[in-house]
């Protein structure tokens, strides 16, 4: 299963699964260094961090807000 780190609180990393559901995960339970906005795979009771799918998501997302400020900004021009 995957799953997207929405947030890291108490101890928990608060993630979103492939189908929407909010599960927490024990942080001890995952690979050390995860943070935020790391889309990980646990199967088996092992976690792994996606690495490649995790920077092809931060750019596409940079991608859509660079985007996006730049129709906002043609719009006060």
């Amino acid at each position: 299963m995957k799953y997207s780190v929405d947030r890291i609180e108490e101890g928990f990393a608060v993630c979103e699964d492939e189908n929407g559901k909010t599960v927490n995960i024990e942080i001890g339970k995952l690979p050390e260094g995860v943070k935020e906005g790391d889309l990980i795979s646990a199967d088996n009771g092992e976690a792994v961090i996606l690495a490649e799918e995790t920077e092809a998501r931060r750019k596409k997302l940079a991608e859509k807000r660079r985007a996006l400020f730049e129709r906002k900004r043609r719009r006060v021009d």
